[in-house]
């Protein structure tokens, strides 16, 4: 059985890309998130410097109870990225994901490449690039 998400750091970036898919019960979005901080700080950046690319385009629609987890999840201001794209690739995964993650520093594409393109889109001068 494949995991329900898994992470990987891209240092040279700052990128932590993440892939997400199946059904989450509650247990699942606290586990989540335990992974999530644990990929914040290896990837060794200061606090809401790293960029996300969140890939769910096999996410299934979740129960009401788990999106408003992830709601609650998403919005601890320690954990926030500069810029995250997400991936979808339904009209209702991408209504469900809306719904949970409302923020000027997030847009939603339907191809990797392109959300990772937008994601590294004038990053050489950053603080990344010392």
């Amino acid at each position: 059985m494949e995991p329900k998400f898994t992470f990987q750091l891209d240092r040279e970036h700052g990128l932590v890309r993440i892939v997400m898919q199946g059904f989450y019960d509650l247990e699942d979005v606290a586990a989540y998130f335990e992974a999530r901080r644990q990929a914040h700080a290896e990837l060794g950046l200061p606090r809401n410097q790293h960029i996300t690319l969140n890939d769910i385009r096999r996410m299934k629609i979740q129960q009401q109870d788990v999106v408003a987890a992830f709601q609650a999840g998403l919005a601890v201001p320690e954990e926030k990225a500069r810029k995250v794209a997400i991936v979808v690739d339904t009209s209702l995964a991408r209504a469900q994901a809306l719904r949970a993650v409302q923020d000027p520093t997030t847009r939603y594409f339907s191809d990797v490449a392109v959300a990772e393109a937008w994601l590294l889109e004038g990053e050489e001068g950053s603080a990344l690039a010392a």
